[in-house]
């Protein structure tokens, strides 16, 4: 769960890169670049991923990944009638009831998409909504861990819990400390 310090990577090895899925993996050529994280979705999405590459997928409770990760989100006005129908036919409950618990813990905490703040719902087997959220310095060193469930109609309760949880183990200090915040 504590991601690079957990894997015994050392803290000067821990980077964020913003690239493409492709240019990713070919920085793994170059003499730089020892070990690459990536999201599963995003790996079996692009067709020219070298999936050969790929020495382990972590479980989520080896490395809980970013909020949202994994979900596309799509908005529009109200009035525009005719897309909000055909929004509707490609909702999925479940997922946005688990993103609506992720990003409720987000905001709660007062984060972005560059804040280190890692964050997964599911639905378990007993019908209960779980929500582990993490915050994490910088060098993954420090870190604030929760994790808990509710009800599948208290989406936004759980999260906005999991939120204060963390802020109550200084999550907010690790998140400025990174500078990230």
């Amino acid at each position: 769960m504590l991601g690079a310090a957990a894997a015994g990577l050392p803290p000067h090895g821990v980077g964020h890169r913003t690239s493409s899925i492709s240019d990713r993996i070919r920085s793994l050529e170059g003499p730089s670049i020892r070990a690459l994280a990536l999201i599963w979705s995003n790996l079996t999405a692009n067709p020219r991923t070298m999936e050969h590459r790929i020495s382990q997928v972590l479980a989520k409770d080896e490395m809980c990944p970013a909020v949202g990760a994994g979900v596309v989100g799509v908005q529009c006005r109200k009035s525009d009638e005719g897309i909000v129908e055909l929004l509707q036919m490609v909702d999925h409950a479940v997922t946005r009831n688990h993103v609506l618990a992720e990003r409720t813990m987000l905001h709660a905490l007062q984060g972005h998409c560059n804040s280190p703040i890692a964050g997964h719902c599911h639905t378990t087997e007993d019908g209960q909504l779980s929500l582990i959220g993490m915050v994490f310095s910088r060098d993954g060193a420090t870190f604030a861990y929760a994790h808990e469930w509710d009800s599948v109609d208290r989406a936004y309760e759980l999260g906005a819990y999991v939120a204060a949880t963390l802020t109550r183990k200084d999550a907010r200090s690790i998140i400025a400390g990174t500078g990230l915040g």
